[in-house]
């Protein structure tokens, strides 16, 4: 038997290995280059903004997000050298109003400098598949949460822990974060990424899993409204997926409607919020109940209006809340909603926008039949009513899916 010559073979599995490495790169596109440095530009910027709502401190923070944000603006230039035409006029329109009115608020006011990181992040979207960009965000969000956790479980970093009368005084735990409610709006808006992947797809198990999620944030958080979102999608998965059973095609047939109803769900969320609001400025014991149901929401977001004006392009709004410090701080005010948080800090021109792209992407969803996720777009709508993560890229990833590739979501995609 003829000796086998080790480094030959070596040798052989080397040349092998460097000639699929070569075909591979060979097959990589400009367009591919483009997406991959999108996603890289994703993941640096959820870990700059990580760093900001953590208790983490980073030293030249602010640096480093200039250089993210020159990077954006490099990398925007070189995609809309690459991309194909704008296709569809409308989202062409809404892309350049977004931009105008970002630009124009920060020239105005020179603060709200992270619209340039969501306006980058939300073009730069385009023509990139949403699958492929929420699998990122999650895989990068779940990490920093699961880090941050431990971090503040073990002393690397403080876990802030509240006590406060109007939740009897029962420990409320940030676990690394600035404040519990963003801790848990970091898991709510996780669990409805993950439930958007899945699709047609979840089941008992997802549903079980948001089930001990609502529970974890409701017992060590005290979070209310993250824990009833994550409670509704844990049932709103276990309905669609009993009624796709029971039905003799397989399939869920969603009535007119609920579909209207759940489309319409911002837009509502948005004109019920600023009519009661208004309503609340005149004040009444029937209005007054009504905002101590809604957690205080008529009271903080009936304060900014009357503090500031209705502008087309924002105002300059400092806000201070009771995050970062356990002490209470001698200035409060905050404005918790996000309907009425966008429309006085980035304009009714912004928010309008906004509103009216996610509107859109809830169609598209009814369009392809695709009703679980036109019911997570409900939820987001309905927890932006309650908190201010509407335009955040570390905590809502669906403003991402504005511009990005909604025709491979279908109904057929899973």
């Amino acid at each position: 038997m003829a000796a086998i010559d080790h480094e030959s073979v070596s040798k052989q599995g080397e040349l092998k290995m460097k000639d699929k490495i070569t075909a591979y790169l060979k097959k990589i596109t400009l367009e591919d280059q483009v997406k991959y440095f999108y996603f890289l530009y994703l993941i640096m910027t959820l870990c700059s903004y990580f760093w900001m709502y953590s208790m983490l401190t980073v030293p030249c923070h602010e640096y480093i997000a200039n250089i993210l944000r020159t990077t954006g603006l490099v990398f925007i230039g070189v995609k809309l050298c690459v991309d194909k035409v704008w296709e569809d006029k409308t989202e062409l329109s809404l892309a350049m109003v977004l931009v105008f009115a970002g630009v124009l608020n920060f020239m105005l006011f020179r603060q709200h400098i992270y619209d340039f990181d969501m306006i980058l992040l939300v073009i730069g979207a385009y023509r990139i598949k949403f699958k492929d960009i929420l699998k990122v965000w999650l895989s990068v969000s779940v990490i920093l949460i699961i880090l941050m956790t431990v971090f503040s479980q073990t002393g690397v970093i403080e876990d802030l822990v509240y006590y406060q009368a109007d939740h009897n005084m029962k420990p409320r735990h940030a676990f690394g974060s600035n404040y519990p409610t963003d801790y848990a709006a970091g898991i709510a808006f996780c669990a409805m990424g993950v439930a958007w992947l899945r699709g047609k797809k979840a089941g008992l198990i997802d549903a079980l899993v948001d089930f001990v999620l609502a529970a974890f944030v409701w017992n060590y958080c005290a979070a209310t409204n993250s824990a009833g979102i994550l409670l509704l999608l844990g049932l709103g998965i276990l309905y669609f997926d009993i009624r796709k059973k029971l039905s003799k095609d397989g399939r869920y047939h969603m009535m007119t409607g609920t579909m209207y109803i759940l489309e319409y769900a911002m837009p509502i969320g948005v004109v019920l919020l600023f009519t009661l609001s208004i309503v609340y400025i005149n004040g009444g014991d029937l209005i007054e109940k009504i905002n101590l149901m809604l957690h205080q929401r008529l009271a903080t977001s009936s304060a900014g209006l009357m503090k500031y004006p209705l502008n087309l392009f924002g105002n300059a709004v400092q806000l201070r809340g009771f995050g970062g410090t356990t002490e209470m701080p001698d200035y409060v005010f905050m404005l918790d909603d996000s309907y009425v948080n966008v429309a006085l800090r980035q304009g009714v021109v912004m928010l309008a926008c906004i509103v009216l792209l996610f509107f859109r992407l809830g169609k598209k969803q009814a369009a392809a039949g695709e009703w679980s996720r036109l019911f997570i777009l409900a939820l987001v709508a309905v927890h932006c009513f309650f908190e201010h993560h509407l335009w955040d890229i570390i905590y809502n990833p669906f403003t991402l899916a504005f511009f990005a590739m909604g025709d491979e979501i279908r109904a057929d995609e899973d």
